[in-house]
């Protein structure tokens, strides 16, 4: 964010800039010196993988009057606690039922919290498992959406199964929960998710890195702030507040998306807004992290986009929520102003556009390219006549109308690329159906003709194997033996080829590359566990427990091993080790259901029938879709007299 009054500075400074700018961020000793002298000031900074960032909250001192018009904006509101003064949710319009599971949920302010409720009722409507949680977290301005999250004691953010869409103003499934067979309460929020819907969290030097638990500390930055676009603010802020610094030297220590190359402009914010499928993700580069791209730097130096053939239709058929500069690079605009029309040639990002004035805004952008008629209007190219245009429409109207996203059916967003005749406008607002892409083809968006070939294979593997879950063989074993034959150095490809051949029980694979891994990353979470899973699996189960009953010392807050670990020693019938792991983990993740079912098991087995309808109770709470469980708690309640009840369960 500039300073006030020192506009006419800027384009003196720009190679100055340029040059800090596209060398990356500060040294660590000139944050130290910035830490040190603004912790004098009660100005906190960073440390770890997003090193050097200031609360925004700082940048208002300087700047009140920008500070003011962005906290308007959408990305400024992206995230927050919940708070009465902002819900905007109609909460008289509740309960919600979902149609294909028959789930009820509400949600109501009650004793100065959010409550999150959901339950389903038996055939005579007496109500069944039902769970409450206070909403910890809002993700979503409001402008089309908004998501609710819990926060586990982990550190884990979990996605609630229910959305309000602004447009509508209505509640309905989040997108990924519309059909039956969705994930409930167990779809963890991601880093790369959290990357682009809230600003950077502090986190420790190496937490946004591939196989590192992705949890979250409590206290979270609200909203995308000033640093997502302009970056660390530190040494900016110490040189202003506290050196008191020349302005030209102050100005330098901040990076101005304005000032930068066309293109590195445009990586900040192709950093969120490219994303060619929500199907297919991109992937990280090797050796960076979530959190590693700074303003200024090259996007695909730290990010990898990843594209896709549908065959169920063309490129230029598919509309996502986030296809923004997607469509707008497939526009002739676009390609005839040789990327010379971007994003902010129309969206000023400090400044939401009141809606009496959008038309006239949108319009004046329009026509600073395209030159008009005497009666004001765009000259056609086919010399005819341009159409009267409405005193409340502007050129989007038409040339770039809402249109109904195919992965979030929901809402209607602005359509980016720029046509002469989209059609009837009605069609394209109209509901849909939600539209499963067909996968055939998958590559990177860039073409990056520098990279081998080998090693963009590795990025189109790694992003096959996380689209389905790591259940394409094929696709394992064609990365295991690719990174094998290059004897690729970097950890990354080798922890996810592992992981694959681990899911599909390949044990035999994944022990032919165990130690390959582990030597590249020994102290790796993700690594020791599977490792440590492979070892079991291979006959060494002493040292394979070993590796997982350390990791449950180290790392707590990793409840997959430990549930590994759980499900090892109730086989192996070491039944009260076994309760005593499971109890570490619902200490950690109050919300796994299957641990509180485990734990049924292991208690009915023991003849503790009491705690197992309980622990059962408990998991059904979490999923009542798990029918085995409530076999099993049917068949307790008949046992202990309860018959009443069994026969809810049954049902």
């Amino acid at each position: 964010m500039r300073h006030d009054g020192g506009a006419g500075m800027i384009g003196r400074l720009t190679g100055f800039l340029l040059g800090l700018s596209l060398a990356g961020a500060a040294s660590a000793d000139a944050f130290d010196e910035s830490r040190a002298k603004l912790a004098a000031e009660d100005i906190h900074v960073t440390t770890g993988a997003a090193a050097g960032y200031v609360p925004d909250e700082t940048c208002e001192l300087c700047h009140e009057g920008i500070a003011a018009s962005y906290a308007e904006v959408g990305m400024a509101r992206a995230f927050h606690k919940p708070r009465r003064s902002r819900v905007i949710e109609d909460l008289e319009a509740i309960p919600f039922v979902h149609e294909a599971t028959g789930h009820r949920y509400t949600m109501r302010w009650q004793d100065g919290t959010y409550l999150f409720s959901r339950w389903r009722e038996a055939a005579d409507g007496t109500e069944l498992d039902r769970f409450d949680a206070p909403v910890d977290w809002v993700m979503g301005s409001g402008n089309h959406s908004r998501v609710y999250l819990i926060q586990e004691p982990s550190g884990k953010l979990l996605q609630l199964p229910l959305a309000w869409y602004s447009q509508s103003g209505t509640w309905a499934m989040p997108p990924g929960f519309e059909d039956a067979n969705h994930a409930g309460l167990a779809r963890p929020v991601q880093r790369n998710c959290m990357t682009c819907h809230n600003a950077y969290a502090e986190v420790p030097e190496t937490a946004d890195r591939a196989g590192y638990p992705n949890v979250f500390p409590t206290a979270l930055p609200e909203g995308l702030g000033c640093q997502r676009c302009h970056g660390p603010g530190a040494d900016h802020v110490r040189l202003a507040l506290v050196d008191k610094a020349p302005i030209a030297e102050t100005i330098a220590a901040i990076v101005d998306p304005a000032d930068l190359p066309r293109d590195r402009a445009r990586d900040v914010c192709y950093a969120c807004h490219l994303q060619p499928g929500v199907t297919i993700q991109g992937q990280v580069r090797h050796g960076q992290g979530f959190y590693s791209f700074r303003p200024g730097d090259t996007l695909t130096d730290h990010f990898l986009n990843m594209d896709f053939q549908d065959g169920d239709r063309e490129k230029a058929d598919r509309f996502d929520i986030n296809h923004h500069p997607y469509r707008l690079e497939q526009s002739a605009c676009f390609i005839e102003s040789e990327g010379e029309l971007g994003c902010t040639t129309c969206h000023n990002p400090h400044r939401k556009i009141a809606v009496e004035d959008r038309a006239e805004y949108y319009r004046t952008k329009c026509l600073s390219c395209h030159e008009t008629d005497t009666e004001g209007l765009p000259v056609m190219a086919s010399a005819e006549p341009h159409p009267a245009v409405a005193a409340d429409a502007d050129c989007t109207t038409c040339h770039m109308p809402e249109r109904r996203t195919e992965d979030v059916i929901e809402v209607t967003m602005t359509d980016h690329l720029v046509t002469r005749d989209p059609g009837p406008l009605e069609a394209l607002v109209a509901r849909l159906p939600k539209h499963a892409p067909q996968v055939v083809n998958v590559d990177l968006h860039d073409a990056l003709p520098g990279m081998e070939q080998n090693t963009r294979m590795q990025y189109i593997l790694s992003s096959i194997l996380t689209y389905d879950g790591a259940r394409q063989t094929g696709a394992a074993t064609t990365l295991a033996n690719l990174i094998r034959s290059e004897k690729t150095t970097a950890y990354e490809p080798w922890l996810l080829a592992l992981k694959s051949l681990v899911k599909q029980k390949r044990y035999r694979d994944a022990a032919a590359i165990a130690d390959e891994v582990l030597a590249r990353a020994p102290d790796v979470p993700d690594v020791i566990a599977n490792v440590g899973l492979v070892r079991y699996a291979a006959g060494r189960k002493a040292e394979g427990k070993r590796m997982l009953a350390d990791l449950a010392r180290t790392h707590p807050e990793m409840t997959t091993p430990l549930m590994n670990l759980a499900s090892i020693l109730r086989q192996e019938q070491q039944l009260g080790d076994a309760r005593t792991i499971l109890n570490q983990v619902l200490a950690q993740e109050p919300t796994n259901w299957r641990a509180w079912a485990m734990l049924g098991l292991i208690e009915r087995t023991v003849g503790n029938e009491g705690a197992a309808i309980e622990a059962y109770f408990a998991s059904l709470r979490i999923e009542p879709r798990a029918k085995g469980n409530r076999a099993a708690l049917a068949d307790l309640l008949d046992r202990v007299g309860r018959a009443g009840e069994a026969r809810l369960y049954r049902e």
